[in-house]
């Protein structure tokens, strides 16, 4: 097992950490509560390309923490130092600053935009089991931030074209709800995956 590359146990000790946050007031807490009961149960009315779109955004933000998150920690694990590592986070964020330019081809077709990002995504995140070099893991995690930046852009458009106007904002508050799920599931599931078939069958599944 590569050490570093144990993402899930690192999970589990940064859990603990929570408890030294100050208890929230019981109203708060219920009032948390009753939005992500408002938002499930609206979710179910959802028509299916709707939820097309939920399930796009999460699993976007999975592939934003696998490229920001992931890689560095499993090419730490491998051998990188840590100025290797920050270079890895440092491509994997580049593609940000060509959204512009990104956005004028998601306007095209972005359905066909979006299912090309994913199917070459899992394409790419299963070579790094094949091909263990930093400069790969580089090339992966650019990529990687090209097809987020591509599928966010994508989940977007197609979001506001299925949606009212006047329901813009209450749209931006869902879709961020749904990144943030995919943010936690992510390295809940590369973790407990490396950690249970090891990094090779980790990336690969």
């Amino acid at each position: 097992m590569y050490r570093g590359c144990r993402a899930g146990s690192l999970a589990v000790n940064i859990l603990p950490l929570i408890s030294f946050l100050p208890p929230l007031p019981g109203r708060l807490w219920h009032k948390i509560i009753s939005s992500y009961r408002q938002f499930l149960s609206a979710m179910r009315h959802w028509k299916r390309p709707m939820r097309h779109c939920a399930v796009s955004t999460a699993a976007t933000e999975m592939l934003n923490i696998t490229s920001d998150f992931i890689i560095p920690i499993y090419s730490f694990g491998t051998g990188a130092s840590l100025s290797q590592v920050m270079i890895i986070g440092v491509f994997a964020n580049m593609p940000t600053l060509f959204g512009s330019r990104f956005g004028w081809l998601v306007d095209k077709n972005p359905r066909l935009i979006r299912s090309f990002v994913f199917l070459s995504s899992a394409m790419l995140i299963g070579s790094l089991a094949l091909i263990p070099n930093y400069y790969w893991q580089i090339a992966v995690a650019f990529i990687l931030g090209i097809a987020v930046e591509l599928a966010g852009l994508a989940n977007a458009a197609i979001a506001t074209r299925l949606t009212a106007s006047e329901s813009y904002g209450t749209l931006t508050g869902e879709l961020e709800f749904l990144r943030v799920i995919g943010a936690l599931i992510a390295p809940l599931l590369f973790g407990g995956l490396i950690d249970g078939l090891g990094t090779g069958f980790g990336f690969l599944l």
